[in-house]
């Protein structure tokens, strides 16, 4: 059985035209990474030094206490995170992969929401 977009089996194979490579997107300057590390730094200085303090007090102080534990962790993992997610943010508006984007985005959680607790608790 043959199909009309075959070519019967006495014709050799004839490629078609050679189609160009895509284009290749060009990266941003590195400008751009300093500059978001260096924004999301000043956003993420109080709270990060904040949860950091707290959290050496907590440990240090309320040995027995059971609620001591997730807090401390909460606090550690944000201020690793609010470290880590303005490099990795630069990284993706500079470099435009999806994977450094998602990354990105993933670390930026934790960070807001310990940055949103510490600027915004004393309203609530």
């Amino acid at each position: 059985m043959s199909y009309p977009d075959q070519q019967p089996p006495s014709l050799p194979y004839q490629p078609g035209p050679r189609m160009p490579p895509p284009p290749v997107r060009k990266g941003r300057s590195f400008i751009w990474l300093i500059l978001i590390a260096l924004a999301g730094w000043a956003l993420f200085a109080v709270p990060a030094l904040w949860l950091f303090f707290s959290a050496a007090m907590n440990l240090s102080l309320a040995p027995g206490r059971p609620a001591t534990g997730g807090y401390v962790a909460f606090s550690l993992v944000s201020v690793l995170c609010m470290l880590s997610s303005p490099i990795l943010l630069g990284c993706a508006t500079t470099f435009r992969l999806k994977s450094l984007w998602i990354i990105g985005i993933i670390t930026v959680i934790p960070a807001l929401v310990g940055a949103a607790i510490i600027y915004l608790g004393p309203y609530f």
